[in-house]
């Protein structure tokens, strides 16, 4: 999914110039929705894996390993910050996943800001001067 957004944010417009051809997004809005569908596709497959591997975890709310929301919760607050409120990793494959995915949120974060920022048109100016 990461590669797949480095690819299209970063390189689909330079190969699309390069061949000769158009550059043009489909819409803004779809843009928009699917970026952050992707954002909640990857909170949602760390999640399993915070369930799937509970045992590397030590988590500060009792049961929250063991409930599907705690685990959407532990991996959006890991996902949106490089803190741990809820987990603390065991292990080294446990610091890997928890980094692993604090680096992928805040890649992604600026990432999509870039771009987004990138499409927003120049506003007009009335000072002659700035024309």
């Amino acid at each position: 999914m990461v590669i797949y957004q480095i690819n299209v944010l970063l390189f689909d417009e330079y190969r699309a110039i390069k061949s000769g051809g158009s550059y043009a997004l489909h819409g803004y809005r779809r843009m928009i929705i699917l970026l952050i569908q992707n954002y909640f596709e990857i909170i949602f497959w760390f999640a399993a894996q915070y369930i799937f591997f509970q045992d590397m975890f030590g988590f500060t709310v009792a049961g929250s390993q063991e409930s599907i929301l705690g685990a959407i919760y532990t991996s959006f607050v890991v996902m949106t910050s490089f803190g741990f409120y809820n987990v603390t990793p065991l292990g080294v494959l446990a610091y890997i996943l928890v980094i692993g995915q604090a680096m992928i949120g805040l890649f992604m974060t600026f990432l999509s800001l870039a771009r987004f920022i990138g499409l927003i048109p120049n506003p007009k100016s009335m000072d002659q001067t700035e024309q």
